[in-house]
């Protein structure tokens, strides 16, 4: 049943007329008489005051914030077509990938239960997300595991979107942030733009992740699943202090401000241990071009144990003097001395072979002069390297000259090496 034109909503306050000034008394300015200033406080305030409109804005942020049958169909897309761009490695579709995402709304879905502390609205986006992520850290397993059987392959888009970097993480709280303050300003509208940085900075992270299970390139797993979390972590934090800074506050009922409590401080706990993580490991600021290593691994040595050396000894020279014999009856017979060549042999110093060993990473990346974002090949744990004599100290890192067993030189770091027999110093 309908209310008549005439009669106003409950909420709606009443006009009042204004009361008659007595004689010789000063008019007093009451409410209506100050149009302008209602109308701008009522501007400025997103969130209404009122119970029962309050309430009902916060369901039109829940609905907005449900993730709903097209999230999953385009984190189904988005995760196809970023396994082809970690097997092409293209940029191009790096950033098809970001476009063709979903709204996030499992983000903001977490930023709003720890700003009005619901358990129930934080747990369903926590596993409307895992579900969403799983799409895509499976298709790019799939994607690295595709690539062992292709040949020629590249993979430094994969390693860039797996390194954490301080110009990523402004995107993601510039993203965050205009994701929270467009949907408090119309609930009724998805902030897709602003939901495309925050897919930029979830989804391929996540995929190079998968992609790095399959395929043992340095960096990519855990490395990329760690980074996920802390984007995933910093990006509802901030989301919820921009919700809880524009109005969107625990309803004065029950255990919700304590529950707000505790979960904006598990997402901060939980994004500065993932950003600590990062700043002390490092930006990378130069990505190495990484090739896709071939389907059959260079065989690990059960036991290391250096190449025996070969070394001649030397021939006495004969002797100069005429050996002299007793004197007998029967006539001398004195032997003429005769001069024989002698070859002389150089020695050569004893080589000195390492074992690649960089533990969790599988493998190194030889470069053709320390510290260089150039590539000469890449070699697993296990394999066999001869160290040569040259040894640089480059920024703080000890850089050896070796060789791989297909006669290639290149430099690579101490520390990834382990030898049986001293380095040259």
């Amino acid at each position: 049943m309908s209310l008549p034109d005439s009669e106003p909503l409950p909420f709606e306050a009443q006009p009042q007329p204004e009361p008659e000034p007595l004689p010789g008394e000063t008019p007093v300015a009451t409410p209506a008489a100050q149009p302008a200033l209602h109308r701008r406080r009522t501007r400025r305030r997103l969130v209404p005051r009122e119970l029962e409109r309050r309430m009902a804005f916060f369901g039109e942020l829940i609905h907005q914030a449900t993730p709903s049958f097209d999230f999953f169909l385009f984190s189904l897309i988005a995760g196809l077509v970023a396994g082809a761009a970690l097997l092409l490695d293209s940029p191009a579709l790096y950033l098809l990938t970001a476009l063709l995402a979903p709204f996030m709304a499992p983000v903001l879905g977490l930023a709003l239960a720890a700003a009005i502390g619901s358990m129930v609205l934080f747990f369903r986006s926590l596993i409307g997300l895992a579900i969403g992520g799983a799409l895509v850290f499976g298709l790019g397993a799939v994607a690295g595991w595709a690539g062992q059987y292709l040949g020629g392959l590249g993979a430094t888009q994969a390693v860039f979107h797996a390194t954490f970097s301080w110009a990523d993480l402004l995107v993601v709280l510039l993203g965050a942030g205009l994701t929270a303050y467009l949907a408090v300003r119309s609930p009724q509208q998805r902030p897709l733009v602003s939901s495309v940085a925050l897919a930029y900075e979830l989804f391929l992270p996540l995929a190079a992740a998968g992609f790095g299970l399959v395929q043992p390139i340095p960096g990519l797993f855990p490395g990329g699943l760690i980074l996920f979390a802390t984007h995933l972590a910093l990006a509802a934090v901030t989301a919820a202090f921009v919700l809880f800074f524009l109005g969107v506050r625990p309803l004065p009922r029950g255990l919700s401000w304590l529950a707000s409590l505790v979960l904006v401080l598990v997402l901060t706990g939980a994004a500065l241990l993932g950003l600590g993580d990062a700043v002390l490991n490092g930006p990378m600021g130069n990505v190495t071009p990484v090739l896709l290593p071939s389907a059959t691994p260079t065989q690990a040595l059960a036991s290391f144990t250096p190449l025996p050396t070969q070394t001649e000894t030397p021939k006495p020279l004969p002797s100069d003097t005429v050996t002299s014999v007793p004197p007998t009856r029967t006539p001398t017979y004195t032997l003429v001395p005769t001069t024989t060549a002698t070859i002389t042999t150089t020695p050569s110093p004893t080589p000195v072979y390492g074992m690649v060993n960089a533990g969790e990473q599988n493998g190194i990346i030889i470069r053709p002069e320390p510290n260089s974002i150039q590539i000469v090949t890449t070699l697993f744990n296990g394999s066999l390297v001869e160290i040569l004599p040259e040894v640089v100290n480059k920024n703080g890192f000890l850089w050896l000259h070796v060789r791989t067993p297909d006669g290639k030189e290149g430099w690579v770091q101490a520390s990834l090496i382990v030898t049986a027999t001293p380095r040259p110093r």
